[in-house]
């Protein structure tokens, strides 16, 4: 079996602050098996190539095309991709490109004529050149790695590469190509050559060795390919189990590539590192509209020790201490083990983490002591009867306590608010908009809407428990494909309308009281609810009402029922247990600190919402130059260049 010399490529609009995982991955499984295998992140060559246009604000520009969960970024480059055939040659751009933007302002207009001109000249020129800038034509295979808005700049180069040199072949994966999405992609784009759905740790080096040694490659798990007029799908993609015999992904290349290229400093970079598959919850109860994971659900994670060996291999190889996790959701094992080694090396990295919301405040120290600074905890609602309907296991109370003792230790929250779902009363609208005004003192949303349909989510693929009134492909996908592409099987988001929800206008103030929260927690003045213990009464200071600022001084049974629910929520049963006081009088005295906006109640659960005065203990900071030496960073060696 000849070796095959591989080019394995990360496309606009992938984020550029990390190099991509997938890449990485597959470039070492790809070497593992013999194949001599490259990485291209061209995606940073875009950022550079917009720089003559939009200037120093072009990585900004960038990265709002690149989180928008619209098409904006592939109707960039729908025209390199498609020519004559590519739909909306003069749309209005700002209905999907800037969607929170009134379209008549001044800066939508000239955000709108920039966006043309990428679409109209940046991007064929990119494209054009990315075409020539390597001999492709040295490559037996070139693969393409395709999630959100990857696919057409990826198409467009795809079939530059497979004009100019007919043998190449080329070969797709990623999100985009998970299930009957990927079979569509191959008809529809008669220069893809083959695709990958699902993981493609086995099935990737498998269809390697079989072109390799000119096997048929049509039963390998998870392969699509081209078989004259046909399309074949001869075999569902299998879910890799061995996490952790997965190697340590490679990203060399992409630093290279940044040093050159100049588009972002390199302390803006985080390296992604894989720590579990799947979903321990969702194995449990799907969440109703989670689309992620497809048909590989089942929740897989790496030994301890293997995860603090990569982290520490990954920093040291390329002198970055921010590592970013791509799990779904943290390992909860990982709390008292991988978080407690760092926790005792002194905190060498930064980490990123999704969890549940259900984190205590025991939780989010350990979180903080074991360096995670920044984590994506699924919030989602801040109702309880919202959170029972999406099925996340979680209660308001539990949110409302998670997002008070991550503010308290310092650790960034990353969060949503979304509405819309089958079952929602307007009294559940009307809850959280009585909530938020008492919670501005805490981590506001990064963004809030009305629930997004994506495929594979139970909200799309069980019409009979939440039958639909319309389902459609997003409207946005026709300002980009032409006509030939089945968007029904090709599509990942759907416009829809579904039985028994509340109608847009129902949500339009709660939307505002979110944005308002966003101004305050971005704003200059901070505010403020915290309570400080005298041990004969407690005193509240209340800042969170600019124009109207209050102290309380608690005493006596007050006094006792707030510190009863200030580490965590209560019931009644509870304060009972606690207190020695009987049910009626404790109920009493909470409704008095309900009504002062002091405590949360959430059904029969309370809690106050004030933070500790005291700041938390003082957490060790990194030196400005920690890589002269780099052996602290090993297991078992103490920490010197950790400052308090």
């Amino acid at each position: 079996m000849r070796s095959l010399r591989v080019a394995l490529v990360n496309m606009p609009f992938a984020g550029v602050e990390r190099p991509s995982i997938q890449l990485g991955l597959l470039k070492a499984i790809a070497d593992s098996r013999g194949h001599r295998a490259d990485t291209f992140h061209l995606n940073l060559d875009f950022v550079a190539a917009m720089e003559p246009l939009i200037g120093n604000a072009s990585l900004a520009g960038y990265d709002r095309l690149a989180e928008s969960r619209s098409v904006s970024g592939d109707w960039i480059f729908s025209l390199a991709a498609f020519g004559d055939e590519a739909p909306d040659p003069q749309l209005g751009l700002t209905d999907y490109a800037y969607p929170e933007k009134a379209p008549e302002s001044e800066e939508d207009r000239v955000n709108a004529e920039a966006l043309l001109r990428l679409r109209n000249e940046i991007a064929p020129a990119y494209i054009e050149s990315m075409a020539a800038a390597v001999d492709w034509s040295d490559y037996d295979v070139v693969g393409f790695t395709c999630t959100f808005q990857q696919n057409a700049a990826s198409f467009a180069l795809a079939q530059r590469i497979k004009a100019a040199c007919p043998e190449v072949l080329t070969l797709f994966g990623g999100a985009n190509f998970d299930g009957g999405m990927g079979v569509e992609w191959v008809r529809s784009m008669p220069f893809i050559d083959f695709a990958i759905g699902g993981e493609a740790d086995e099935s990737f080096p498998d269809l390697l060795d079989a072109i390799a040694s000119g096997d048929d490659p049509s039963s390998i798990p998870g392969v699509v390919l081209r078989a004259g007029d046909r399309v074949l799908a001869l075999s569902p993609s299998r879910q890799f189990e061995d996490l952790e015999g997965s190697p340590t992904p490679q990203y060399h290349e992409y630093f290279e590539r940044l040093d050159r290229l100049g588009v972002l400093p390199r302390t803006m970079v985080a390296l992604p590192f894989e720590s579990a598959r799947g979903c321990w919850w969702g194995e449990r109860r799907h969440c109703t509209f989670c689309g992620l994971n497809g048909g590989t659900m089942a929740y897989r994670s790496k030994s301890p020790q293997r995860v603090l060996d990569e982290i520490t291999e990954l920093a040291l190889d390329h002198r970055c201490l921010n590592v970013f996790a791509v799990d779904n959701i943290i390992d909860t094992g990982y709390y008292d083990t991988v978080l407690r080694e760092l926790a005792a090396r002194g905190r060498p990295f930064q980490l990123f983490y999704e969890t549940k919301a259900d984190l205590s405040r025991e939780t989010l120290e350990r979180l903080c002591a074991g360096g995670i600074d920044s984590f994506q905890p699924g919030i989602e609602s801040l109702s309880s009867r919202v959170l029972m309907l999406m099925r996340k296991g979680t209660k308001a109370a539990w949110n409302v306590n998670m997002l008070r003792w991550s503010r308290y230790y310092g650790v960034n929250v990353s969060w949503n608010l979304i509405f819309g779902f089958p079952h929602e009363r307007p009294a559940d609208v009307r809850e959280q908009e009585e909530l938020l005004p008492k919670l501005v003192h805490l981590a506001a949303p990064d963004g809030t809407g009305r629930v997004w349909m994506e495929r594979f989510s139970p909200l799309f693929e069980d019409s009979e428990l939440f039958p639909a009134r319309s389902m459609k492909p997003s409207s946005h996908y026709r300002c980009v494909y032409p006509d030939r592409v089945n968007l029904d099987e090709a599509a990942y988001f759907f416009d829809y309308e579904l039985r028994d929800t509340l109608p847009d206008e129902e949500y339009e103030h709660l939307m505002k009281l979110v944005w308002r929260w966003q101004e305050i927690d971005s704003g200059e003045v901070w505010r403020m609810l915290v309570v400080e213990d005298l041990g004969s009464h407690l005193e509240i200071i209340d800042t969170r009402d600019p124009d109207n600022h209050r102290t309380w001084v608690l005493e006596g049974l007050e006094a006792e029922a707030h510190r009863a629910v200030m580490d965590t929520y209560r019931s009644i049963n509870q304060l009972v247990g606690d207190l020695g006081r009987p049910a009626g009088v404790i109920e009493e005295t909470l409704a008095k600190l309900v009504a002062d906006d002091l405590v949360f109640r959430d059904g029969n659960l309370y809690l106050a919402l004030a933070l500790p005065k005291e700041p938390p203990p003082v957490r060790g900071r990194l030196e400005a130059n920690p890589w002269e030496e780099v052996d602290w960073l090993r297991p078992g060696t103490r920490n010197e260049r950790v400052a308090s």
